[in-house]
């Protein structure tokens, strides 16, 4: 399909996967975290057995990966719209953009999960505090 073969092209040119590894790399310093917390005994090698372990897998199976997200963007944006977008990373401002990503993605990242728990503590509190003063179980 036509369609298809332009998404191909489109992630290629936009250099997703390399991104998205960088991603995976900014999130190893946050699993490691949660796994800790989950068990309080592993031992630091444990931990980076495991992360590498994972980055491996998700290196090896880069092309299931690639195809999934093609189809995705098949579904969502016609043929040219794909084009239009190749266009536009295969640009100056687009090869910054794609440039600039893993930095974007190392810095969002971690401030996001941490964000994201601070608002989850503040709501949990919120539920807590109702169920005490009120009995409300809700």
């Amino acid at each position: 399909c036509k369609r298809l073969a332009a998404a191909l092209v489109g992630l290629e040119s936009t250099s997703s996967l390399k991104n998205d590894y960088s991603m995976l790399e900014s999130m190893a310093p946050l699993q490691a975290r949660e796994q800790r917390k989950q068990r309080p005994k592993i031992d630091e090698a444990t931990l980076a057995s495991l992360q590498k372990e994972v980055k491996d897998e998700i290196i090896a199976r880069e092309g299931e990966y690639k195809f999934m997200i093609a189809q995705i963007y098949e579904r969502h944006f016609t043929e040219e719209e794909q084009r239009t977008l190749t266009a536009f990373y295969r640009s100056d401002v687009g090869k910054k953009y794609v440039a600039s990503i893993p930095d974007l993605i190392k810095e969002a990242a971690p401030a996001a999960t941490l964000w994201a728990e601070g608002v989850a503590a503040d709501a949990v509190k919120r539920v807590l505090d109702r169920i005490k003063v009120h009995g409300d179980h809700t």
